[in-house]
């Protein structure tokens, strides 16, 4: 039997409960929310939370009951949840009669018992007008698990730590990726030491049919790395007569300040600039485009992939059917028209979210259009059975594309050229020009709704900004742990904004989908930049409908609505910035991108380009820390 396996990271119970509401939503549904029902639905999962938290904790430390149960919040989960505060309260009381009975009881049959006692109560807060999905049941019964997996854990370490620290045992308990003595030239992050659950569902191996598998894994991170190569020169300073390691860090586009990702608040020191500028200056000859395609089947809606739910994959193919079919392709139209010199017509990019996507792109090609498939590589990890050279590449062997004459489409993910690699032509009249003049984003860039990457950068820049804060003699350790206080307050406010939903672009406010753009835009440019090597011009072509969904009805789209729209406000503040300095370097590096961005074709921009002010969370009565996240 096949096993199916969904992979669904957390790192909180809240991220757990909001997927259990989210069970009867399809998931198209849920990236077209409001601001205003997504605030509805953030209350919901976070009164049902510290519902659950509370009741946890009370049970896990008073185990007899002798006590009163204490932290129920009387004046706000009853009118979150939409319940009198008897009938909540009483819920609630049960519901840690149903974990005492739970944590003391040893034999499986019984614990499986109270295990479905514990689900039926929870569900009913959470769908009193619907029953509950299988899927929901599943998750609710997880839950149990990985609450006590973590409060157990949180009770062990302490001592564990002491343990160790005094040399009674080794540190066993985890593993780590980073040194004790590496660890010394980096800050600890500001959110502590942050923890959660990574969980996953497989189909159990047997013939009973609803039978899965939960294979769970306890996650920690402490520490936050991003300045440790800026301060590797001082590796050796404590040891007299040796010498510290040189360290030269170079990039292209990571200088910008708002990626939280990407950028570091140290330097840049130098900025290499060309010995000489060509006469004419070939990179302001770049033309963006916004080229959306209805959808025929479905009453001409335009085509997009990010947020289509269940119809991404085949909405994907679609957008590649309308550039390749045809007795004259889309997509050859557009190169014989694009910077042909010499005679040489320079190659175009389809560029997706994964290799996969790469690999099933190319195979639809052959399957459906073997003349353009027999001139189309893709760029995978690595070749499997019976695949061929002549279909598909590695990241290594790409470089030598530019020469392949047989080659005219390739099809990659972003960031799946390294860096330093370019495909250029290295013979003839177009000796060291980009070979590849068309990029075609046939998705707008999203990382997976459980990926972590923005909330570990937000995490790493507020360390390093409290890091590098100077405190002045006055100043004494009081006044210095209110600001620390206030700045961890603030870092884990929007820490559970994120943890509360799924990663998607339409649940994020202003500042935080600036911050989410930034660091996709990184990636972004880089992919342009591929085609403008040796000052080449780049036809850059946004097919996803979702890059601004607003224009393709004819609307203007705000820098809320479209990343196109953000990515112009952001390279704009940066050209802008008030330091002469730091302007100067932006207008180096972001220029040549800015300007066609600025004249997009297809892209309506709206009158006052600003940013909305930022809905941040108001002081709704919800704990700023929950203990569950915490060691």
């Amino acid at each position: 039997m096949l096993s199916i396996t969904i992979i669904i990271t957390a790192t909180t119970l809240l991220r757990i409960v909001s997927e259990l509401l989210n069970t009867l939503k399809k998931s198209s549904q849920q990236n077209d929310l409001d601001e205003q029902e997504a605030k509805v639905g953030i209350s919901k999962s976070w009164a049902l939370t510290e519902f659950w938290e509370a009741a946890a904790y009370n049970a896990f430390y008073d185990r007899t009951g002798v006590e009163n149960p204490q932290d129920f919040k009387a004046d706000l989960w009853p009118r979150i949840l939409g319940y009198n505060r008897e009938t909540l309260e009483k819920q609630w009381k049960t519901l840690i009669s149903h974990f005492r009975r739970y944590l003391a009881e040893n034999l499986i049959k019984r614990r499986d018992a109270i295990v479905e006692e514990i689900a039926e109560l929870f569900l009913k807060l959470c769908f009193p007008n619907h029953l509950s999905t299988i899927e929901a049941e599943d998750l609710a019964k997880l839950l149990i698990t990985v609450t006590f997996v973590i409060v157990g854990y949180q009770r062990i370490v302490p001592g564990t730590r002491t343990m160790v620290a005094e040399g009674f045992i080794r540190e066993t308990i985890g593993e780590s990726t980073a040194s004790p003595e590496l660890r010394k030239f980096i800050p600890e992050s500001i959110l502590g030491s942050f923890s959660g659950v990574e969980y996953s569902f497989s189909k159990a191996q047997t013939t009973r049919t609803a039978a899965k598998n939960v294979q769970l894994s306890y996650i920690t991170f402490v520490g936050a790395p991003r300045m440790l190569m800026h301060r590797f020169h001082r590796l050796l300073d404590a040891d007299d007569g040796h010498q510290s390691p040189a360290v030269l860090i170079t990039s292209a586009t990571s200088f910008l300040e708002a990626s939280p990702a990407y950028h570091i608040n140290a330097g840049p020191h130098y900025l290499l600039k060309p010995r000489q500028r060509q006469s004419e200056n070939k990179a302001e000859q770049s033309v963006y485009r916004f080229k959306w395609f209805p959808d025929s089947e479905r009453g001409d809606e335009p085509l997009k992939y990010s947020g289509a739910g269940d119809l991404q994959k085949r909405n994907l193919l679609r957008m590649v059917n309308a550039l390749v079919g045809g007795s004259k392709p889309e997509i050859y139209k557009s190169m014989d028209r694009f910077d042909v010199k010499s005679g040489i017509r320079r190659k175009a990019a389809l560029v997706v979210n994964s290799y996969e996507q790469a690999r099933t792109i190319k195979k639809y090609i052959n399957d459906y259009h073997p003349e353009v498939g027999r001139h189309t590589k893709a760029i995978v990890k690595s070749l499997r059975d019976g695949e061929q050279p002549t279909d598909f590449v590695t990241s290594a062997q790409c470089e030598a594309l530019g020469d392949d004459e047989n080659c005219d489409i390739l099809i990659f993910p972003m960031l799946a050229i390294n860096r330093g690699v370019n495909i250029v032509f290295t013979k003839g009249d177009r000796k060291l020009d980009a070979a590849i003049g068309s990029i075609y984003f046939l998705t707008r860039p999203h990382p997976t709704k459980n990926d972590m990457q923005l909330l570990y950068s937000l995490a790493g820049r507020a360390t390093q900004e409290f890091d590098s804060r100077v405190f002045s003699e006055t100043e004494d350790l009081n006044a210095i742990a209110t600001s620390w206080q206030q700045s961890r307050k603030d870092l884990w406010r929007t820490a559970n904004r994120l943890l509360r939903e799924p990663l998607m672009a339409s649940r994020l406010g202003p500042e935080l989908f600036k911050s989410f753009t930034a660091n996709q835009m990184v990636a972004i440019l880089q992919t342009i930049g591929r085609g403008m090597r040796n000052g080449c011009p780049v036809s850059v072509y946004f097919v996803d409908a979702a890059w601004a969904k607003n224009s393709a009805k004819g609307e203007s789209d705000s820098g809320r609505d479209s990343m196109l729209v953000q990515m112009r406000i952001i390279l704009e503040e940066c050209v802008n910035h008030p330091n002469p300095v730091i302007r100067e370097i932006y207008q180096e590096l972001y220029g040549a991108f800015l300007t066609p961005l600025q004249r997009i074709e297809g892209v309506i921009y709206p009158d006052e380009l600003a940013n909305l002010q930022d809905l941040t969370d108001e002081e709704d009565g919800y704990n700023d820390f929950s203990p569950l996240l915490e060691m």
